[in-house]
């Protein structure tokens, strides 16, 4: 009897040892969540408190609306300093007009569309839109009127139909649909098992390259930045 009451009353007071630092253990836990959130907030704060590489010029203005006319006058651009990627490059084009860029990889195609929309500056000349020099004018007029499609196009995670409105949040599912169509990407669209509410992974890890593309333009087309007027 003495022998069980000793047992009794020791598993009592281990169980009452466990419970005892129980907290301790969660706290210590909780502390190391805390370390790792202050972590990834100190990365978050500094990217936001980030300048941006561009900036608006003190006397730029707002463009207006763009008819299209676009001029790239004896530009040249690099992105190191002994590593000319443009030099003396001149380009003419009227709205409605068509033009292809065709050369190897790094002849520098893509980089002609970043400075046309000033992801870059030229080191160079000038790149004009509608006699305007892009330099002088506030990028967000100039921008929110314009449709691009990079190389390499970014879908997030969600659904297809979610990655297309992307373009423009308060499309329609008819307008989503429509864009698709237009852009030639319904067609794959609709055999996939659960149409335009497939699960897209990060970075649309679960589609072609060519597909991820074909999605991005019917995103840049549902967008509609410049509409025709007529």
């Amino acid at each position: 009897m003495g022998d069980a009451l000793s047992a009794g009353v020791l598993v009592s007071f281990v169980l009452y040892v466990e419970r005892f630092f129980d907290p301790i253990r969660e706290l210590a836990q909780r502390y190391n969540t805390f370390q790792a959130t202050m972590a990834s907030s100190e990365r978050v704060f500094s990217l936001l408190d980030t300048a941006p590489d561009l900036a608006d010029a003190p006397d730029a203005v707002d463009i207006g609306p763009m008819s299209g006319r676009v001029d790239f006058e004896q530009v040249a651009f690099r992105y190191k300093d002994n590593e000319p990627v443009l030099e003396n490059v001149s380009i003419h084009a009227e709205p409605g007009q068509r033009i292809a860029l065709v050369g190897e990889t790094g002849a520098g195609k893509s980089t002609v569309i970043r400075l046309l929309a000033r992801f870059f500056d030229v080191t160079g000349g000038a790149v004009m839109i509608d006699g305007c020099d892009v330099r002088r004018v506030t990028l967000a007029s100039m921008r929110s009127q314009m449709g691009i499609v990079l190389q390499d196009p970014f879908l997030f995670s969600g659904t297809l139909v979610d990655n297309i409105r992307y373009g423009r949040l308060s499309a329609t599912d008819e307008e989503v649909i429509a864009a698709a169509k237009a852009v030639g990407a319904h067609d794959f669209i609709r055999t996939l098992p659960e149409g335009y509410n497939t699960h897209v992974e990060e970075n649309g890890g679960n589609f072609s390259a060519g597909q991820r593309q074909i999605l991005s333009f019917a995103r840049a087309l549902l967008a509609d930045p410049h509409p025709d007027p007529g």
